[in-house]
């Protein structure tokens, strides 16, 4: 009996194994530029697709608000509601904004007032402190003068009176204890009442 010779691609005899046999690699289809062309326009289309995408996302809810504002029934009502909650926030924005200001008055007029103590060494006296207190209280634009009592004991401020808030109050209070010689505030400032006018 003849042996038949092994065939191509088995393992046995004297022909390479598949994996050892380089096959020349078939030439691009297109050349690098034609390549990175087509890599561009195809950006360009995506970003085309997209802009449309936006532009019908923003129409939309754009076409949705005006159709909620101006629905025949409801329409009048909602833009009023709409109305008083861009003014509710515009005041509220001014408020915290004149507070911002005067904050920063104050702390600017307690700093003056701290260089000028500067100059003058040594303990000081009572009413040198109640002074210093009073001319940068004075110097608030909210500082109710005739509704207010200063007093300073040992460097100890005592603060009674009416006020228009608590939120005054307290910023009364932290600017007196800001004060250079003061040494601790009681703040006894009360919230002036409606039955108090």
């Amino acid at each position: 009996m003849h042996a038949n010779p092994p065939c191509a691609g088995s393992r046995a005899g004297p022909y390479p194994p598949l994996a050892e046999v380089s096959h020349p690699r078939p030439p691009p289809l297109f050349s690098p530029r034609v390549a990175d062309a087509y890599r561009a326009a195809a950006l360009q289309t995506e970003d085309s697709d997209m802009a449309k995408i936006r532009t019908l996302v923003i129409g939309g809810a754009v076409g949705a608000a005006l159709t909620y504002l101006f629905d025949p029934e409801r329409g009048p009502e909602r833009r009023d509601h709409l109305r008083g909650q861009v003014a509710l926030a515009l005041a509220r924005g001014k408020r915290e904004l004149n507070r911002q200001a005067r904050h920063f008055r104050t702390g600017a007029r307690v700093a003056v007032a701290e260089l000028q103590a500067a100059t003058d060494p040594g303990r000081e006296d009572d009413l040198t402190v109640l002074s210093r207190v009073e001319s940068v209280l004075y110097a608030m634009p909210a500082f109710p003068r005739s509704s207010i009592e200063a007093e300073v004991v040992d460097g100890r401020l005592v603060l009674r009176g009416d006020v228009e808030s608590a939120e005054l109050a307290r910023e009364i209070g932290e600017t007196a204890g800001q004060v250079r010689s003061v040494a601790s505030v009681e703040n006894l400032l009360r919230v002036r009442t409606e039955s108090q006018g």
